[in-house]
C-alpha cells in the first residue's frame, strides 16, 4: 500500500507491486527478477536486488556496468557499485526538486559550452573523456 499527496493536498493512496528486473542488455534476456510491495523505495532496496544477484550468479556472471533508472540515484548505490562489484554505475540523474542545475550544464546535467550548447562526446584520450561544442567547432 503506498501513499502520497496530490497537488491539491489530498491524500492518493494505492495497492499494487513493482517488478526489479535485472536485463543483460547484449541479449536482452532477464537474468533476475524480484517483485516488492509499491510501497518499497526503489533506490534502497537496489544494494539487497544486487545482492540476490550475485548470490544467484555470482559464480558465473560479474558484470562491469549497472545501468539503472533515477529511482536509484542514491550515494550508497554508487558506493557499493564500486566498492563491492567492481562495477561502474551508470544511474540515471534524479533532479529531486533541485532548482538550477550546476554552472556549466544543462537540465540533465550534460555540460555545455560558453555559448549554451551541449558539448558531444568526441572520444577518449587516455583516462579523460573527450567533449566538444558541435555548434561552435568548425573544421579549417
Amino acid at each position: 500500500m503506498g501513499q502520497e499527496k496530490d497537488t491539491d493536498g489530498n491524500d492518493i493512496k494505492w495497492f499494487g507491486w513493482k517488478a526489479h528486473i535485472i536485463v543483460d542488455c547484449k541479449s536482452e534476456l532477464p537474468l533476475y527478477v524480484d517483485i516488492t510491495p509499491a510501497s518499497f523505495n526503489d533506490g534502497k532496496y537496489a544494494i539487497c536486488l544486487l545482492k540476490k544477484f550475485k548470490q544467484f550468479w555470482g559464480s558465473i556472471l560479474s558484470p562491469r556496468y549497472y545501468i539503472m533508472d533515477s529511482s536509484y540515484d542514491i550515494e550508497e548505490n554508487y558506493n557499493y557499485i564500486i566498492n563491492n562489484t567492481n562495477g561502474q554505475a551508470i544511474i540515471a540523474y534524479n533532479k529531486r526538486g533541485s532548482y538550477a542545475p550546476p554552472e556549466g550544464f544543462n537540465d540533465n546535467l550534460w555540460p555545455i559550452c560558453s555559448m549554451g550548447y551541449p558539448l558531444s562526446f568526441w572520444g577518449i584520450d587516455g583516462n579523460y573523456i573527450k567533449l566538444r561544442c558541435p555548434s561552435c567547432y568548425r573544421e579549417s
